[in-house]
C-alpha cells in the first residue's frame, strides 16, 4: 500500500510494565519483526499516553485525579480501583441525558452557572462524596453533575457533563490544580502547551500572537516568547 514508516507502543506503557519493575518485550519483538520482514522502518514512541494499573495514582492512595465522562475506560477504571480498596464505591451513574440541537442544559457550581448542551451522567453519590456542581434545571435539577471523593490520601474528581464551552471543566480542574498547591495559566483559544521529559512545548494554531509567561530561569530551545500564529516554542526550566 506503499507505506514506508510505522510508529510504535505510544500507548504501551502498560504492556511493557504490567508490573512495577517487571518488564515484558516479547510481544514488541515480534512487532518489529514482522516490521522488519515486510521492510517497514520503525518509529519507536514514548509509551507514557497509556499508564499500567500500578502506576495509578489510588493504586497506592495517593495523587490527585480527575476524569470526565467522556472517558469510559478511566472511569471503570477508577471505580474498579475503589472497590479493590474495599471501598463502596464514589459514584453510580444513574442515567444519562443528550439534549436536543435547541435543548439547553444548565449546570450550578456556588455561585457560578454554565451551560451543556452535549452529554450528561445524572451521577448519585456515594455518602462520603462531596457534590461540586449540579443541575439546575430539566426534571432532574439538583442531581450531582460533578462530585469529588477521597480514596487514602488522593481524591477522585468526575466530572458527569460535556459542555460546549469548556468552561465548567477548566474551572473545575483550576480548582483541583490550586488545591494541590499547583498554579495555572489560562491560555487563549488555540494556544496549547505540554510538558514532557522536562520540557515545555508551546503551539499556536491561532491568527494571534501570543507572548508566554515564563520565568526568567527559562532555558528557550526553540522559538521566541512571543509566539506568532502557527509558531512553535520549547523550552526548560
Amino acid at each position: 500500500m506503499g507505506y514506508e514508516f510505522v510508529h510504535l507502543a505510544e500507548f504501551a506503557w502498560f504492556k511493557m510494565e504490567p508490573e512495577e519493575g517487571k518488564f515484558e518485550f516479547n510481544w514488541l519483538d515480534k512487532v518489529i519483526a514482522l516490521c522488519t520482514k515486510y521492510n517497514l522502518k520503525v518509529l519507536m514512541c514514548t509509551p507514557s499516553a497509556a499508564t499500567p494499573a500500578w502506576h495509578n495514582p489510588l493504586a497506592g492512595g495517593w495523587g490527585v485525579y480527575a476524569i470526565h465522562e467522556r472517558n469510559k475506560r478511566a472511569q471503570e477504571r477508577i471505580q474498579t480501583r475503589c472497590y479493590h480498596a474495599g471501598k463502596t464505591g464514589w459514584a453510580q451513574v444513574k442515567a444519562t441525558d443528550m439534549l436536543s440541537n435547541n435543548g439547553k442544559g444548565e449546570i450550578l457550581m456556588g455561585p457560578d452557572h454554565y451551560s451543556w448542551n452535549n452529554w450528561a451522567d445524572l451521577l448519585v453519590p456515594d455518602k462520603n462524596t462531596e457534590t461540586l456542581a449540579v443541575f439546575d434545571n430539566q426534571f432532574y435539577k439538583g442531581k450531582a453533575a460533578v462530585v469529588k471523593h477521597k480514596v487514602g490520601k488522593g481524591i477522585v474528581t468526575y466530572i458527569g457533563v460535556d459542555t460546549d464551552d469548556s468552561r465548567l471543566e477548566q474551572d473545575v480542574l483550576r480548582g483541583i490544580y490550586t488545591g494541590a498547591g499547583a498554579t495555572t495559566e489560562n491560555y487563549p483559544p488555540g494556544v496549547y502547551v505540554y510538558w514532557r521529559d522536562g520540557f515545555y512545548v508551546a503551539v499556536n494554531y491561532s491568527s494571534d500572537n501570543y507572548t508566554m509567561n515564563m520565568p526568567g530561569t527559562a532555558n528557550i530551545i526553540v522559538g521566541e516568547k512571543i509566539l506568532q500564529p502557527g509558531g512553535v516554542l520549547v523550552w526548560n526550566e
